[in-house]
């Protein structure tokens, strides 16, 4: 049995509990799963690309590239916590290492958090950094043109919200959700971002994502908890409603609500196939 095999084994003795302990029960057993540093990739953190301590970002790229797609991660952590350098050295430079091996600038994003920064902060931030990719990417090797923006969990939640916006839905070539909270009519609702439930239908990002005119992938684990797999499900109707087709769909199988973003960059890249099939089809629209 590999390692991987034994991680299988414990996220599905594990099942789909989620817990602080849990999380960092796998950050740590995926750590040591990730490729050591690759010397070709050049790794810049903390540019800002807004006011706030919390607007920063890191870029990962390959030496030398030019006109590549760019990735802009969003990390997850219930709206209150999470950060692009959740782990440093490992998490989410994960993700931004992993899309400079696939040929891509990878970019992972902080954004305010509640309870000190609610509604619509983390929406707006997220679009600030796509505003901000869209004027400055060039000169580390990026194509504005080729914006594909991805959020996990309550990243994924401030990503469906900037792409309703028309503005930021423009600048992107796709849209990547992962495991989000997208149908604000599916408890539980953290109120410390969101409000009261009688700001809850206002406020949902889910009918400005399914209209959104742009490629979307969608993406939940097999132990996602029940509430997540319906949000995603909520999402696949929504869409087919809106423009009258499902987006694409893949399922992370033997991963839970924490290990489908720490997976990535590790011998496991079904994920990872489906997201450079995913830019590369989108590339050729």
């Amino acid at each position: 049995m590999t390692a991987m095999d034994e991680a299988k084994a414990r996220i599905g003795e594990i099942g789909a509990r989620i817990s602080p302990d849990i999380m960092l029960e796998m950050r740590a057993l995926f750590a040591q799963l990730l490729p050591p540093a690759d010397p070709a990739i050049r790794v810049t953190h903390d540019l800002a690309y807004g006011k706030h301590e919390r607007h920063r970002l890191n870029l990962c790229a390959p030496a030398g590239i030019t006109g590549a797609p760019v990735l802009i991660f969003v990390h997850g952590g219930g709206f209150v916590a999470g950060d692009k350098d959740e782990a440093p050295g490992a998490f989410y430079d994960n993700v931004g290492t992993w899309a400079a091996r696939r040929g891509m600038v990878g970019m992972t994003v902080n954004y305010r958090l509640a309870p000190d920064h609610a509604w619509p902060a983390g929406r707006d931030d997220v679009a600030a950094a796509v505003r901000w990719a869209s004027e400055s990417i060039g000169p580390y090797g990026g194509d504005p043109s080729r914006l594909f923006l991805m959020g996990h969990s309550a990243g994924a939640a401030h990503v469906a919200a900037a792409v309703g916006e028309a503005g930021t839905a423009a600048s992107l070539a796709g849209c990547i959700c992962l495991s989000g909270i997208y149908d604000l009519s599916i408890a539980p609702v953290n109120p410390a971002y969101f409000g009261e439930p009688e700001l809850h239908a206002p406020r949902s990002p889910l009918e400005g994502l399914a209209s959104a005119p742009i490629p979307l992938l969608t993406a939940v684990a097999e132990h996602d908890p029940p509430f997540i797999q319906r949000h995603t499900a909520s999402l696949w109707l929504a869409r087919l409603a809106a423009r009258e087709t499902l987006p694409m769909i893949f399922q992370l199988r033997g991963h839970n609500h924490f290990s489908g973003a720490f997976h990535i960059g590790s011998e496991d890249d079904a994920f990872g196939l489906a997201i450079s099939d995913f830019v590369a089809a989108a590339g050729k629209n």
